[in-house]
């Protein structure tokens, strides 16, 4: 975990959790209960990122500049 904001900690701010790639444009939403269900509250957003992005054909891209770019738009207002 090393210090990451973890699912738990998000789920004391909102119910359902957003992640979007600014590469290609794919967008979600899933509940936090429903994660957290998965993935257990302890888990550190990086790493929740990456399990979420995993089905990314960008994601292991050699090239770095065209790597997927998932993240939590909600993150920064939120801490």
């Amino acid at each position: 975990m090393g210090g990451a904001i973890t699912l738990g900690q998000v789920a004391d701010k909102i119910s359902m959790l957003e992640i979007s790639c600014s590469k290609c444009g794919r967008y979600g939403r899933q509940g936090v209960q429903n994660l957290i269900a998965v993935h257990g509250a302890r888990i550190g957003m990086p790493e929740l990122k990456d399990k979420l992005a995993k089905g990314c054909p960008r994601l292991e891209n050699p090239r770095y500049d065209d790597r997927c770019h998932a993240h939590f738009p909600q993150l920064p207002k939120m801490f």
